[in-house]
């Protein structure tokens, strides 16, 4: 950062969080919900000095809803562990009232009872664009859900590998498992490919 921005000034925050996601002692306050996680998009706000009101203004500005609704579940993720695995199911349930498209990235393993003739595989514009005619998107704990915040979509994400409060972007719905971790430490299995029910 300092090559390419020489008269910056470094600003270091966050070690108690750094420490915590690999210390259960230190993270036992925040395990057990006695102290907050801090949310990274507040914790950018800050250092950026940007009003917190004005982060949530920008993503509250919702673009009007397409007329034809569409159902967007983008199956992807940088780990298998942050991998919803019944989304063969999620999406049967959703196709009898609703138009349902699946989306992955050309790598992107697909979860069990999904062929590859059901998936659009998507990057770059004609994944934004793909999310800009959807209704509603559903995504793993992902970098696609960072996209689909800050193009302002209707986006509900699905978390059970790590504590979602410190990476839910604003107007994000969360949907979490009930042995999602709290707190900064994620799943033992976070950085694998390891199948979590």
């Amino acid at each position: 950062a300092k090559k390419l921005f020489p008269n910056a000034i470094i600003h270091s925050s966050g070690w108690l969080p750094f420490a915590a996601r690999r210390s259960a002692l230190l993270d036992l306050p925040y395990a057990k919900g006695w102290l907050p996680t801090r949310n990274r998009y507040r914790a950018w706000a800050a250092i950026a000095a940007v009003p917190w009101e004005r982060v949530q203004r920008f993503y509250q500005q919702k673009p009007p809803a397409p007329s034809t609704p569409l159902i967007t579940i983008h199956i992807g993720a940088q780990w298998r562990s942050k991998q919803y695995p019944h989304a063969a199911k999620l999406a049967d349930l959703l196709t009898k009232t609703h138009p349902v498209q699946i989306v992955a990235a050309p790598g992107d393993p697909l979860p069990d009872g999904i062929a590859e003739s059901e998936v659009c595989r998507l990057i770059d514009h004609e994944l934004i664009n793909a999310f800009r005619i959807s209704t509603h998107i559903i995504v793993n704990d992902s970098g696609p859900m960072h996209l689909a915040a800050i193009l302002r979509c209707r986006t509900h994400s699905i978390a059970r590998a790590s504590s979602i409060e410190e990476w839910l972007p604003p107007t994000v719905t969360a949907i979490k498992a009930k042995s999602t971790p709290k707190g900064y430490r994620p799943h033992t299995t976070y950085m694998s490919d390891s199948i979590l029910e």
